[in-house]
C-alpha cells in the first residue's frame, strides 16, 4: 500500500471514529434531559396534589366556618323570637277568618303560618281602589271583595290598611276608612272585626321622611283605635311587640326599614292569635 492509500484508510477511520462518538455523546445528552424532564414534571405533579390538598382543606374549613355560623344565626333567630312576649300555648282556630290588607298583609299569608285563613292582600293596596280591584285568592280565584263577603261568611275578619295612603288629605283617609268598616259590617253582619294598627317604620326612616313617619302613622292609628267598641270591633296593636324603645320599629327586625324579616311574621301570627283568644275569652 503506498502512502496516499495509507492516508486516505486513516482518514476514513477518523471519520467514523468521530461519527461514532458523536452519535453516543448525543444519546447521552437526550438520556439526561429525559431524565431532568420527568422529574421535573413529577415534582410539578406533587405541588398540584399538595394544591389540591390544601383547597380540600380550606374548603372544609369554610363549610364548617359556614356551618357553624348558620346554627348561631338559626339560634340567635329563635332567641329573639322567644324573647319576645309572646304565649305560644293559647292556641285559637283560625278557620272561617279573613285578613284584608297591603304588603304587610301579604306578608302574614306568605310566612306567618296561619293555617285556614283566608287572604284578601296585595302590594300596594289602600282603602281607595279596594272596591274595584281583585285580588287572586289562593283556593278561590280573583275576586272583588263585595264578591267575596257575599259568597262567603266570615267569623272574623282582620283589617289593617292606611299606610300607603298618608299622602293623601288626612280627612278623606278617614272617610274613607269609616266607609269600608260601615262596607264590612254591612256585607257580614255577624263577623267580629278586628282593626290592626299600621306597624311602624324605623326611627332612621321616619325622621327623613316627611309623609311615611311614625308620626303620621300614629295620627292615623288613633282613627282605626276609635272603631273599637269591645263588642263587635277590637284593635290590635301590634308596635307593642315590634317597637324599641323610642316607639320606632327596631332595625334589626327590617331590611328595608318598613317590612319585617320574613321570621318575625310568624312572631306577628302567634301574637295575633294569642290576643285575638283573649279579647274573646273576656280579656282572661
Amino acid at each position: 500500500m503506498n502512502k496516499r492509500n495509507l492516508y486516505t484508510f486513516l482518514f476514513l477511520c477518523a471519520s467514523m471514529i468521530a461519527v461514532i462518538a458523536f452519535s453516543e455523546l448525543r444519546k447521552i445528552k437526550t438520556s439526561a434531559g429525559i431524565i431532568q424532564d420527568e422529574t421535573q414534571t413529577e415534582s410539578e405533579f406533587h405541588i398540584e396534589i399538595q394544591t389540591e390538598q390544601v383547597t380540600e382543606a380550606k374548603s372544609e374549613t369554610e363549610t364548617e366556618t359556614q356551618t357553624d355560623i348558620q346554627t348561631e344565626t338559626e339560634a340567635e333567630t329563635e332567641a329573639q323570637v322567644n324573647s319576645l312576649d309572646i304565649e305560644s300555648e293559647t292556641k285559637i282556630s283560625m278557620e272561617n277568618t279573613l285578613f284584608i290588607g297591603d304588603s304587610r298583609t301579604v306578608g302574614l299569608m306568605e310566612y306567618a303560618k296561619i293555617e285556614g285563613a283566608d287572604f284578601f292582600c296585595t302590594v300596594g293596596m289602600n282603602i281607595f281602589d279596594i272596591y274595584d280591584e281583585k285580588v287572586d285568592m289562593p283556593g278561590i280565584g280573583k275576586i272583588r271583595l263585595s264578591e267575596l263577603l257575599e259568597n262567603k261568611k266570615y267569623d272574623r275578619i282582620y283589617i289593617m290598611l292606611g299606610i300607603n295612603e298618608l299622602g293623601y288629605p288626612f280627612d278623606q283617609i278617614v272617610r274613607k276608612y269609616n266607609k269600608l268598616v260601615d262596607f264590612v259590617k254591612e256585607k257580614q253582619p255577624e263577623t267580629i272585626i278586628f282593626m290592626q294598627a299600621n306597624l311602624h317604620v324605623t326611627k332612621p326612616r321616619s325622621d327623613k321622611d316627611k309623609i311615611y313617619n311614625n308620626s303620621n302613622i300614629n295620627n292615623l292609628n288613633e282613627v282605626i283605635k276609635g272603631f273599637a267598641d269591645g263588642k263587635r270591633i277590637y284593635y290590635l296593636d301590634a308596635n307593642t311587640v315590634f317597637d324599641d324603645s323610642e316607639g320606632a320599629l327596631r332595625r334589626d327586625m327590617s331590611s328595608d326599614n318598613a317590612h319585617l324579616y320574613a321570621r318575625y311574621y310568624v312572631t306577628w301570627g302567634r301574637w295575633i292569635e294569642e290576643q285575638t283568644a283573649k279579647l274573646l275569652n273576656g280579656g282572661e
